[in-house]
C-alpha cells in the first residue's frame, strides 16, 4: 500500500477557548514554561479536578509564537484502539486513505517545531506512552506535553505534580466563579477569613472550589462552611455541558477509582481511616487485612502516589503519605459500605496506642529529646482520632485510659488539647477496665488539670485515685508518683504543709520503687515550699539534689528544672548576675528537647534578670514568654508573679511609653527568635561580674542506646548480619534495599536523593524516582530494624553514626592502602600488615550480586589493591624463601587474573631457587600456550629473559 503524501500545511487542532476567567498560576506557568524549554516530553499529574487541562491551556498558549504548531488532542472519550485516529484527526491530515499508521503521522509531523497535548491520559496510559516515546524518537523537533493522573514512564519523561492553589489565588477563584453565579457577589471583610477556610479545606482543588463557590446562589458563605464536612454532597452541581466525570467532584473521583485495581481500591478505602498524614509502617499494620497482606501494602500504596489519590510528603528520615481531605471523604464512603469502618478504626487504635506506649517511659518527667518530640507530634492527629472513637466504641474506654496515661507528659511539654480534656467523661461511666488503668487516668487527668490551675479537678482526681491505692498497695511506685503530684498540687495552692506532709512521703519512696525523675519532680516542690519560709539555702539545696536525682536517671529536663528552679531562688532574692547564667543554661537544655514549660520559664527568667542591663530586650522577652504561657495555658506560681511585676515595674523608667509596642513585638516572636535572643552573648557582657552559683553534680548527655552491630561481608558472596543473625532474605522487600544499602556503605559521607536514583534508577522519571527512593529506602530501614538506622543529614542520606557497622569492603581498602604505604616505604611492619589486609579478601566485591554500573570502580579499585597487596607480599616471600607461601600466593592472585605474567614470573623464580627449574621452565611453557590461546601473542620481554636466564642454568 502507498503511503498518501500528507499535506505540506495541515491544519492542527488548536487548544479549546475557555469559557471563564483563567485566575493565578504565574509561578506554575514560569516553572512549566522552563521545564518544557529544557524537556521534550513533560507530564502534568495531579488528581482529578487539580487543574491539569486549564493549566495546559494556558501554557501552550504561552509557547504559541516559539513553535511551528500546537496540536491540542483530548483524550478523555477515546478508547485505546481509537487513539492513532485521534491524533490523525488532530492534525487534520487527509483522510483518503485509511492507512492510520505511526509512520503516516510521523511524516506529518517531520522535523516541525510541534507541540502536541495530550489531554486526560489515564485511561489508555500504555498507548499514549507508546505513541509519545515513538513520535519522540522519529520527530526530533517534537515537544508533549501531556496531562494524567499518573506519568506516562516514558525514558527521559520528567513528571510535574500540579500543587494546589496557593489561598491568595484559591480566594480570587472562589470569587471570581461566585460572581459568575451572582453577578454582584463581594463578600465582606469578615467573609474574607471564612472563604480562605474553605479553600483550605477543600486543599486547594480548583474543582472544589469552583463547585463550593456555585453554592452561593443558594448559600451563605457560613454554611457553605459548614456543610464542607460532606463536601462530595455540597459540590455536586457542576455544567451540564462538561465531559461526566468532570461535572462534580464525586464524578472525577468515581472515574479514578474505577480505574484502580481491586487491591488499590480495598487499600484506598482503608486509609480513609487515617485523619491526616501517616507513615508506611501504620498503613502495613492497619491496612494489612485480608485479603492484602503487610508486604502488599507498599506496592500498592507506591500506586497510589504514582495515581496521584495519595500524596507522598517527605521528612527528613521517614517519607509520610497522606490523601486530600476530598479524597479522604470519598474513601471514607467505600470504607462505610464494605462494612470495614469499625474493624478498621479498632486496628488504628491499637496501632497508635502501642506506639503511645512504647514511647511512655521515655517521656516520664517531660520527653528527653527532640527527635521523641517530632515523633509524637507528627502523630498527634491520629492520637485525636483514637480519642474520638474511644468516646463512640464499647470496648473505647479501656484505650483512652491507657493513652491518656502513655501520653500525659507528652501533653505536659506541649499543653493538651480539647478532644483530650473531653476523654475524661469516660471515668465516670461503667467500664470492665482493671483499677490500675482506671487509677493512672485519674492521675494523668489531675496531672494535667493542675498545670492547667484546674486546681478542684486536679485534688479530685487525685484524691479518688490515692483512696483506690488501698486494693493496689502493691504498686508502690504509683503510689509514690500520687503523692508528689498532690504534694505539686498543696504547694501550688499555697497549702505549705500538706504539701510537705505528701511530698516527704513521696519523694523516699519514689528513690526507692522507682527509676524515674519522679523524685527529683518531688524535690522541686519541697524547694518551693523552702523558699515559701524564706530558707534560701535548704531552696538551693532541694533543686540542687533535684537536678542530681535528675542527672541519676539521664533527664535532661529534670537538670535544667533544677537549673532553673534555683535560678529562681536566686533572682527573688536580687542575685540576678547569679541566676542569668543557670537560666541560661537551663534554657539551652529545654531548647534541646523541645519542654515547651522549661523554654518560656527559661525566657522569662532570662528577661528579668537583663531588665538593668537591657530594658527593651526585657520587655520584648516578657511579651514572647507571656504568649509562651498562653500557648501552653501554664500557671504562673506565686514568686514568678511577684518577680516578672517587679522587673517589669523597673523597666519602666526606661522604656516608658514603649512598653505596649515592645511587648507586643516579644509576644509575635518565634519561640526560636525568642530562645535565640534570650542566649545572646551581648546581653550577657552588660551584666556585673560575680560568682555564680553552681550547682554540685556532674553533667551527663542523656544515655545513649547500644550499638547496633551490623556486619557485612561484600568481598565474595554477600552476607549481611544483624546482632550477629543473618538478615531473613524476605525481610529486603527487594534486591533494590539490599542495594541501596551497599551504595551508602561505600559512601560513607551519605548521598542525597538525586545522586541514589542516578545510581539505581538511571532511566526513570522524576515522578518514578522519588516513589522508588522512598519506598526502598522504607524497606531497608525495615530490614535493618528501624527508621532511625538511616537518617538525613543536610539532605544526604547515610548510615546513623550510631549504627556500630562492620564492612569488610572498607576495612580492606583501609588496611592494604595503609599496608601498601608502608611497603613503599620499606617500613618493618609491612609485611604483617599485608598479611592482615590479605586475609581480609574472599573474592571480588559483590561477587554473583547483581548490582548497577556504580559499583564498578569500587569493584576495580578493591581489585587493584588485592592484586598490588598480593604481589608485594609475594615479593616479601621470596626474599625470605618461604617457597611454597610464595606458589600459595601467586596461585590465589592467579585465580583472580590467570594472564597475570608479575604472578608467574614469581613462581619461576620460586621454583628456580629451590631447585626446580624444570618446574620453573614447564611453568613458562604453560604460560606460552595460554596467552597464544587467549590473546594470540607471546609472553611480554621480562617473562622470556627470566626463562632464558633459569634455562642457561643462571641465578635469578
Amino acid at each position: 500500500m502507498t503511503i498518501p503524501t500528507p499535506s505540506p500545511d495541515p491544519a492542527p487542532r488548536l487548544p479549546p477557548t475557555p469559557l471563564s476567567q483563567f485566575v493565578g498560576r504565574a509561578r506554575e506557568l514560569d516553572a512549566i514554561d522552563e521545564l518544557l524549554g529544557t524537556n521534550r516530553l513533560l507530564t502534568l499529574t495531579g488528581a482529578g479536578g487539580s487543574g491539569k487541562t486549564r493549566l495546559a491551556r494556558e501554557a501552550a498558549m504561552r509557547l504559541a509564537g516559539r513553535q511551528d504548531g500546537i496540536v491540542w488532542i483530548d483524550l478523555a472519550v477515546v478508547e485505546a484502539d481509537q487513539m492513532v485516529q485521534q491524533v490523525v484527526q488532530a492534525l487534520g491530515m487527509s483522510e483518503q486513505t485509511p492507512d492510520t499508521s505511526y509512520g503516516r503521522i510521523a511524516a506529518a509531523v517531520g522535523d516541525r517545531s510541534l507541540l502536541i497535548v495530550f489531554d486526560n491520559c489515564e485511561h489508555l496510559i500504555d498507548a499514549a506512552a507508546q505513541m509519545t516515546e515513538w513520535l519522540l524518537a522519529q520527530c526530533p523537533n517534537l515537544v508533549v506535553l501531556a496531562t494524567s493522573r499518573e506519568a506516562l514512564g516514558v525514558m527521559a519523561e520528567t513528571a510535574w505534580l500540579v500543587p494546589p492553589l496557593a489561598m491568595p489565588e484559591a480566594v480570587e477563584l472562589f470569587v471570581s466563579r461566585a460572581r459568575g453565579v451572582v453577578p454582584n457577589f463581594t463578600p465582606a471583610e469578615r467573609h474574607r477569613a471564612v472563604i480562605e477556610d474553605i479553600c483550605r479545606r477543600l486543599d486547594g482543588i480548583p474543582l472544589a472550589i469552583e463547585l463550593a463557590a456555585a453554592r452561593v446562589r443558594v448559600l451563605s458563605i457560613e454554611q457553605i462552611a459548614e456543610r464542607l464536612g460532606n463536601a462530595l454532597k455540597l459540590l455536586s452541581a457542576g455544567s451540564r455541558t462538561a465531559v461526566p466525570r468532570h461535572r462534580t467532584l464525586r464524578a472525577a473521583f468515581d472515574w479514578s477509582h474505577s480505574l484502580l485495581s481491586e487491591p488499590e481500591q480495598i487499600l484506598l478505602r482503608r486509609l480513609a481511616v487515617f485523619p491526616a498524614d501517616f507513615s508506611l509502617d501504620a498503613a502495613e499494620v492497619v491496612g494489612s487485612l485480608a485479603p492484602l497482606g503487610s508486604f502488599d501494602i507498599l506496592d500498592l500504596l507506591a500506586g497510589l502516589v504514582d495515581k496521584s489519590l495519595v500524596v507522598l510528603e517527605s521528612a527528613d528520615n521517614e517519607a509520610r503519605y497522606r490523601m486530600l481531605e476530598t479524597v479522604r471523604q470519598y474513601a471514607q464512603e467505600h470504607l462505610e459500605a464494605a462494612g470495614e469502618s469499625e474493624l478498621l478504626r479498632r486496628r488504628h487504635a491499637q496501632y497508635f496506642l502501642s506506639i503511645a506506649e512504647e514511647v511512655a517511659p521515655a517521656i516520664f518527667g517531660g520527653p528527653s529529646s527532640r527527635e521523641m518530640v517530632d515523633r509524637l507530634l507528627a502523630e498527634v492527629p491520629n492520637f485525636h482520632a483514637v480519642a474520638e472513637w474511644s468516646l463512640r466504641s464499647e470496648e473505647g474506654p479501656g484505650y483512652a485510659f491507657r493513652l491518656v496515661w502513655a501520653l500525659h507528659w507528652f501533653w505536659w511539654s506541649r499543653g493538651p488539647s480539647e478532644e483530650i480534656w473531653r476523654l475524661a467523661v469516660l471515668l465516670q461511666r461503667p467500664s470492665a477496665v482493671s483499677l490500675v488503668t482506671r487509677v493512672r487516668a485519674q492521675v494523668a487527668f489531675g496531672h494535667l488539670a493542675l498545670w492547667q490551675s484546674k486546681m478542684d479537678q486536679a485534688f479530685g482526681y487525685l484524691n479518688e485515685a490515692l483512696a483506690s491505692t488501698h486494693d493496689i498497695d502493691e504498686d508502690r511506685e504509683l503510689l509514690a508518683y500520687i503523692l508528689i503530684m498532690r504534694g505539686a498540687a498543696y504547694t501550688i495552692a499555697g497549702e505549705f504543709d500538706a504539701a510537705v506532709h505528701d511530698l516527704e512521703r513521696g519523694v523516699p519512696m519514689a528513690r526507692q520503687y522507682s527509676r524515674t525523675v519522679m523524685a527529683g519532680i518531688g524535690c522541686h516542690f519541697l524547694a518551693l515550699c523552702a523558699d515559701h519560709r524564706n530558707d534560701l539555702e535548704q531552696a538551693l539545696e532541694w533543686h540542687r539534689r533535684e537536678s542530681v536525682y535528675s542527672t541519676d536517671t539521664g533527664h535532661q529536663g529534670g537538670i535544667g528544672h533544677g537549673l532553673s528552679g534555683m535560678a529562681l531562688t536566686l533572682a527573688v532574692a536580687g542575685r540576678l548576675d547569679e541566676a542569668l547564667p543557670l537560666y541560661r543554661k537551663s534554657l539551652a537544655l529545654h531548647w534541646a528537647i523541645s519542654d515547651g514549660w522549661g523554654i518560656t520559664k527559661g525566657i522569662e527568667g532570662v528577661a528579668a534578670c537583663l531588665v538593668g542591663a537591657h530594658a527593651e530586650l526585657a520587655a520584648r522577652l516578657f511579651g514572647a514568654a507571656e504568649a509562651g504561657r498562653e500557648r501552653m495555658v501554664y500557671p504562673m506560681w506565686p514568686k514568678e508573679t511577684d518577680l516578672r511585676d517587679r522587673t517589669v515595674a523597673a523597666i519602666l523608667p526606661t522604656v516608658g511609653d514603649r512598653l505596649a509596642a515592645l511587648w507586643a513585638e516579644g509576644r509575635a516572636l518565634s519561640t526560636e527568635t525568642a530562645v535565640a535572643l534570650a542566649q545572646q552573648a551581648v546581653a550577657a557582657d552588660m551584666l556585673p561580674r560575680a560568682a555564680a552559683v553552681e550547682p554540685v553534680f556532674t553533667e551527663v548527655q542523656p544515655p545513649v542506646a547500644p550499638p547496633t552491630p551490623l556486619v557485612v561481608h561484600a568481598l565474595g558472596r554477600l552476607e549481611v548480619r544483624l546482632h550477629g543473625e543473618p538478615i531473613d532474605p524476605a525481610a529486603w522487600g527487594s534486591a533494590r534495599a539490599r542495594e541501596l544499602l551497599l551504595l551508602l556503605l561505600t559512601n560513607p559521607r551519605g548521598l542525597t536523593k538525586e545522586q541514589v536514583g542516578a545510581a539505581l534508577w538511571p532511566e526513570a522519571s522524576s515522578a518514578q524516582l522519588r516513589n522508588a527512593f522512598h519506598v526502598t529506602l522504607h524497606r531497608l530501614r525495615k530490614a535493618l530494624g528501624g527508621t532511625d538506622r538511616i537518617v538525613s543529614i543536610e539532605e544526604r542520606y547515610r548510615l546513623a553514626p550510631s549504627l556500630d557497622v562492620e564492612f569488610d569492603a572498607a576495612s580492606f581498602d583501609r588496611q592494604m592502602s595503609s599496608a601498601l604505604t608502608a611497603a613503599r616505604r620499606s617500613a618493618t611492619d609491612a609485611p604483617a600488615l599485608l598479611e592482615n589486609a590479605l586475609a581480609l579478601y574472599r573474592g571480588p566485591f559483590l561477587e554473583g550480586e547483581s548490582v548497577g554500573d556504580w559499583a564498578l570502580e569500587d569493584r576495580d579499585r578493591i581489585e587493584r589493591l588485592f592484586v598490588d597487596g598480593a604481589l608485594r607480599y609475594a615479593e616479601w616471600l621470596l626474599q625470605r624463601e618461604r617457597y611454597q607461601e610464595v606458589e600459595a600466593s601467586c596461585l590465589r592472585l592467579l585465580e583472580r587474573d590467570g594472564l597475570h605474567e608479575a604472578a608467574w614470573r614469581l613462581r619461576m623464580t620460586a621454583h628456580a631457587r629451590r631447585g626446580a627449574r624444570s618446574q620453573a621452565v614447564r611453568l613458562y611453557q604453560e604460560l606460552t600456550a595460554l596467552v597464544e590461546r587467549e590473546l594470540e601473542t607471546e609472553p611480554d620481554d621480562e617473562t622470556t629473559e627470566l626463562y632464558r636466564r633459569i634455562q642457561a642454568g643462571q641465578a635469578v
